[in-house]
């Protein structure tokens, strides 16, 4: 159902709908059927929109767009959430809904520890090591969204092959090759060697521990 089959059910249901200011108004003798009121949630930026180009002729970017925007599976109120104060600017406008749920949904994942799908580009952090990136963005970087995800202790997927030996978790021991993974990741009984190459979302780059005990010191 798009926004003015919602305006339409709403009639048929006796719901009064106008403009508030910059909010929905919503009148009725009775109380509106529950789904009614969930999609009249959903549809609330173009419905918004429709009633602006009703009631004083106008036609805005909003009310040409045919489609609702693409909250990603988010409701609105997860989105004003995300949006804090700044909500009320951006609350009747598709096009930035739909780019703050984007921004939402990419964070989420980030924090998961996936790869964000829009994330293509093979770039190098200064204290992550190889990451994923936006295309676009610096072959090499000082920070990147991943510390975040490095400081609080989250997995960070990797575009490339990584060996234990370059890792702060790597612990070595009475063998020249050999050593165990100081946060569980799976290994051999005898223990990872150093030099093999292989996936591993904890990895972190040696000298990123070293300068972090330099600096506890």
């Amino acid at each position: 159902m798009n926004a003015a089959e919602t305006l339409t059910a709403a009639q048929a249901a006796g719901v009064r709908l106008g403009l508030d200011g910059t909010d929905l108004l919503i009148e009725s003798d009775r109380e509106p059927p529950p789904e009614l009121l969930d999609e009249l949630r959903r549809d609330k930026p173009e419905i918004l929109a429709l009633l602006r180009t009703r009631d004083t002729g106008e036609v805005s970017r909003q009310a040409t767009t045919t489609q609702s925007p693409n909250l990603y599976g988010l409701t609105l109120a997860e989105l004003e959430e995300a949006a804090g104060e700044d909500w009320p600017a951006v609350r009747d406008d598709p096009a930035v809904l739909e780019a703050l749920a984007h921004a939402v949904i990419t964070r989420r994942q980030r924090e998961r520890g996936e790869r964000p799908p829009h994330w293509t580009a093979h770039c190098e952090c200064a204290g992550c090591g190889p990451v994923y990136l936006w295309p676009g963005s610096p072959a090499r970087v000082l920070g990147c969204p991943w510390c975040f995800n490095r400081a609080e202790d989250r997995p960070i997927p990797r575009p490339v092959s990584v060996t234990c030996g370059a890792c702060c978790h790597f612990r070595r021991i009475e063998h020249p090759h050999l050593g165990h993974c100081a946060v569980g990741e799976p290994e051999a009984i005898t223990g990872l060697w150093d030099t093999d190459r292989r996936g591993c979302a904890r990895w972190l780059p040696l000298q990123q521990n070293t300068g972090d005990q330099a600096h506890g010191d």
